[in-house]
């Protein structure tokens, strides 16, 4: 009898493991960057289209997302930097930016769960989207860049003493990974999220606003206010991070309001770069620059164009904002600073080019040849601050770099360790001399970025603290190095 309910119970236990290996071969799974989404209600399949709970993958990707009920149509929107996708419930219908597509299916609610699809909201962020039938996986991925960046979303909804909404603020802020507690980092995340305690703050400000209005036109005409907060990154790459902070208010009248804020970061030196550090010139051929090319767009772009906008823009050069790209550095004005609401912001959008920004990421630059092979990064080469002279080595940086050498290709001297009898400073950051004369100093720039002394010094400031020796010979000698040390302080030297 015993061997019977033996046989009995293992045959049950294999049928058992039959069905759970039968309902994990049916499960459907969405990952981000190789990374599953966990939710609390399961991934559904309809008309081979995988719908999720719009939380889910919206803030998977950076975005704040709402729900909300007007005219008793539901509507889901997402904002992520300046990009709008907006979904009815029931529609087969996605709003990208104004522009509206077809869908194969509709955003849908059900067991109090509001599910859009996959593959619609996900390209219509940027990102690509593959099946993965073998593992019944929608593998999503979004552009990385060398700092991983996570996002905090969150919602906030203000009501009126009898329940009435006055309104809803829905932000998300950008948070770079920080393994190593380095305050530069820890600095920057504090600023952003002290951004968003201020827009909150200031959305809050307009609660008496809100109330007003809504005595004024009553319930069944008021709209509750709208405060959005978004981000996006625009390069995250060879040591360089750009971020734009996108602010959406709709306050019930004649057209909403916007805002923006452009941070660009140079990680490596741990500094945030002003138009200065990126474009090459003086302030006055600076300010001309961006003189001309806006006086260009607004002479292909608006008819009538006048001397008083042109006065405008001379008078606001200097306080252009900009941000960078993977491939351009985008410059652009508020709205209402050089002109009237209709212009919007005002944007020039200039491909990277040598001689005219500092920061070389044209098409046959190496940093772009490093994107597509090998081991070399610009992380090995800090980026070049002070232009000198057109001649000497000056004149041909970087020309002897191609992506066939075996130094760039091959062999990762950035990443080498120590091994037997070869001593190797791991992680010590290489820096290009940018005259003829500064390799000395470059070397002592090298000693001072390994042991986190570099601050604010640089060729210049270093070669300054040298006695002449011009009399002698040119460039830098052992004595002058050993002098810019004992100046700088803080070294014991050995020999």
């Amino acid at each position: 009898m015993k061997k019977l309910l033996a046989g009995l119970l293992a045959i049950s236990m294999i049928g058992t493991a039959g069905s759970a290996l039968a309902a994990d071969t049916d499960k459907i799974t969405v990952t981000v960057n190789g990374e599953e989404v966990k939710t609390d209600v399961a991934p559904i399949m309809e008309n081979d289209r995988i719908l999720l709970p719009m939380r889910a993958i919206f803030e998977t990707l950076g975005c704040n997302v709402s729900y909300r009920e007007n005219d008793g149509k539901q509507f889901v929107t997402a904002f992520r930097g300046d990009r709008q996708v907006i979904l009815e419930i029931g529609k087969n219908e996605i709003t990208i930016d104004g522009e509206t597509k077809k869908l194969d299916v509709a955003a849908k609610i059900e067991n109090d769960r509001t599910l859009v699809p996959v593959r619609a909201v996900s390209e219509a962020l940027g990102a690509d989207v593959k099946w993965n039938g073998e593992i019944n996986t929608a593998e999503v991925t979004t552009k990385q860049g060398d700092y991983k960046i996570s996002s905090v979303t969150d919602e906030k909804t203000i009501k009126d003493d009898d329940g009435t909404v006055l309104m809803y603020i829905n932000y998300v802020y950008p948070v770079i990974e920080n393994k190593d507690n380095n305050k530069f980092i820890g600095k920057t995340n504090n600023e952003y999220k002290e951004y968003v305690d201020s827009f909150i703050k200031g959305a809050e400000e307009r609660i008496n606003d809100a109330k007003e209005l809504l005595g004024e036109i009553g319930k069944d005409a008021f709209r509750p206010f709208e405060f959005n907060l978004s981000y996006d990154v625009h390069t995250n790459k060879n040591g360089i991070l750009s971020i734009t902070y996108y602010g959406y208010y709709d306050l019930g009248g004649a057209h909403p309001s916007t805002t923006r804020q452009s941070r660009t970061f140079d990680m490596a030196n741990e500094k945030e770069l002003a138009l200065s550090d990126v474009v090459n010139g003086n302030e006055d051929e600076r300010h001309t620059m961006v003189y001309d090319v806006f006086i260009k767009y607004f002479e292909e772009n608006y008819e009538g164009f006048s001397a008083e906008t042109a006065k405008t823009i001379d008078e606001e050069a200097d306080n252009v904002k900009f941000y960078l790209t993977d491939d351009s550095i985008v410059l652009y004005f508020d709205v209402y600073q050089v002109g009237p609401y209709a212009m919007q912001y005002p944007t020039v959008e200039l491909s990277y080019s040598p001689g005219v920004f500092k920061l070389d990421w044209s098409a046959d630059s190496i940093e772009n040849v490093a994107l597509n092979g090998g081991n070399f990064t610009n992380e090995m080469k800090l980026p070049i601050t002070y232009d000198y002279n057109d001649y000497g080595a000056n004149a041909v940086d970087r020309k002897g770099d191609h992506k066939d050498s075996p130094y760039f290709s091959s062999v990762d001297f950035y990443n080498a360790k120590s091994e037997g009898s070869l001593s190797i400073l791991p992680q010590f950051k290489t820096i290009q001399q940018t005259s003829w004369w500064s390799c000395g100093v470059s070397s002592v720039e090298m000693v001072l970025s390994f042991y986190g002394r570099l601050g604010d010094w640089n060729e210049k400031t270093l070669a300054d603290l040298r006695d002449d020796h011009s009399d002698i010979h040119m460039g830098t000698c052992l004595d002058q190095i050993i002098e810019i040390f004992d100046k700088v302080g803080g070294f014991e030297l050995e020999t």
